[in-house]
């Protein structure tokens, strides 16, 4: 779900700013929010926006396209002023897998290997 919402997002490639790629990211981007919300995961106002950017960096991408001008540590501070978590409880088991798909991708950019991890888990999760 993740890998299809960032396939169609304007910020990947300039032939996704037509509207019918705008509708259909709409549609996904709501659908990613969904699935946040269903998996446990609760923002203090379940924003879909903040809900998208965070499941699109945490099992996505994280590099200059999704997270600049900021590291991440710095967006992460972004986002919690934006809309902050307020509960993971339901959710916890997906901690170790955003933390472990974070130490991958940061091994991955210090060799100059970028990855979106939604790609690579598409596969497996369809």
């Amino acid at each position: 779900l993740v890998d299809a919402a960032i396939k169609t997002d304007p910020r990947t490639s300039a032939k996704n700013n037509n509207s019918a790629i705008s509708s259909k990211h709409r549609i996904a981007r709501q659908a990613v929010a969904q699935a946040m919300t269903q998996a446990g995961f609760r923002t203090k106002t379940n924003d879909v926006d903040c809900l998208y950017e965070l499941a699109s960096v945490y099992f996505g991408r994280d590099d200059r396209v999704w997270i600049w001008p900021r590291n991440f540590q710095q967006w992460t501070e972004y986002m919690e002023s934006r809309d902050p978590v307020v509960d993971l409880a339901d959710c916890e088991h997906f901690v170790m897998v955003v933390r472990c798909g974070m130490l991958i991708r940061g091994l991955g950019h210090l060799l100059h290997e970028h990855r979106n991890l939604a790609s690579v888990w598409t596969p497996i999760a369809t």
